[in-house]
């Protein structure tokens, strides 16, 4: 750590009638209208409906438009005239389009994230212990795009050999919140979430439980605790504790699971040529078993549930029915 601070921000709560509204972020004015909804700061101007609801973002050069389903989860997102149109399965984004880039996600049983398909290429998502995204891996194996963050969820680099494409393509970054990159905004699906003011830009509808004092903080992010917390809807934080055997068990299914595909794939050329199927190659004691038995045992720690294709050996090398089995 250094003796002196690299950097000081000003935070400015000058408001008399509302202590927890920032009205000045780095000497920047920052005006809101009577909800606590920002209406102009560094030269962005913001609009809002249905109360708490963004409905565009403008500044010189750049137009932002969004639209929201009945549940108030975002289905459309206009930059200077190009609309990415999202559909939805639940909360869950299952597919996104542009007219340039179509994007397909996976999730396993319990709704985690598990591969992103961009204009049909494959590629695996990689958490840490906290959920964060720090890497992609292509259906080879290769780790082909790394992330790293700060505490806050700002993006300290992007980096590896798809890092100005893949990397900036792929929306799901710190936490697994999604990311825009046109306002370095996460998209907490009720509200925006600036990482650079470590803040929520609005206010929260839900009023704080008696007895919490940072509850009652309309605009914290997880009660200022962003190492400890995440905030998946944007209305209360939650102990990212909870989840870290899950992220953690997470991370060992992508990494072993796309390295398994990956050796069975390779495998099955050989079966075909010289007469070994790939069953004997993957024994009870070879190293793929012992690698599946290893996520199987990382993820059986997290719950209790039912598996019948514990390993892809198991569910005879395919993969479709394999993560259709399983549940983490």
């Amino acid at each position: 750590m250094p003796e002196n601070p690299t950097k000081t921000i000003t935070y400015t709560y000058d408001d008399s009638n509302w202590k927890d509204k920032l009205t000045s972020f780095d000497g920047k004015t920052i005006t809101y209208d009577e909800i606590g909804n920002p209406l102009s700061y560094d030269g962005y101007t913001f609009t809002w409906e249905e109360g708490r609801q963004l409905k565009s973002i403008s500044k010189e050069g750049l137009n932002i438009s969004y639209k929201y389903n009945d549940q108030g989860i975002r289905t459309e997102k206009t930059v200077n005239g190009v609309t990415t149109k999202y559909y939805l399965l639940g909360d869950k984004v299952i597919l996104e389009t542009n007219g340039l880039d179509t994007i397909h996600y996976s999730y396993d049983s319990s709704d985690n994230l598990v591969s992103m398909n961009l204009n049909g290429v494959e590629y695996y998502y990689v958490r840490n212990g906290q959920g964060d995204v720090i890497a992609l891996i292509d259906g080879q194996g290769n780790e082909v795009v790394t992330y790293t963050y700060d505490s806050w969820g700002n993006i300290i680099s992007i980096d590896g050999s798809l890092a100005t494409t893949v990397g900036v393509k792929n929306p799901y970054r710190y936490r697994g919140y999604r990311y825009d990159e046109d306002t370095k905004l996460y998209y907490l699906q009720s509200r925006y979430y600036n990482p650079e003011w470590g803040r929520f830009i609005n206010a929260d509808a839900i009023v704080g439980e008696k007895g919490e004092l940072l509850s009652h903080n309309m605009f914290a992010y997880c009660s200022n605790d962003s190492v400890n917390m995440e905030d998946p809807n944007g209305y209360f934080g939650i102990k990212s504790s909870i989840n870290k055997l899950n992220h953690a068990a997470l991370y060992v299914y992508t990494f072993v699971i796309s390295r398994m595909y990956v050796i069975q794939q390779r495998f099955s050329s050989v079966k075909e040529s010289i007469g070994v199927t790939f069953n004997k190659i993957t024994n009870k004691n070879s190293v793929l078993k012992k690698a599946s038995e290893a996520a199987f045992k990382a993820a059986k720690k997290v719950d209790d549930f039912t598996v019948s294709n514990k390993h892809l050996m198991d569910a005879g090398g395919r993969w479709q029915k394999f993560a259709t089995n399983n549940k983490i």
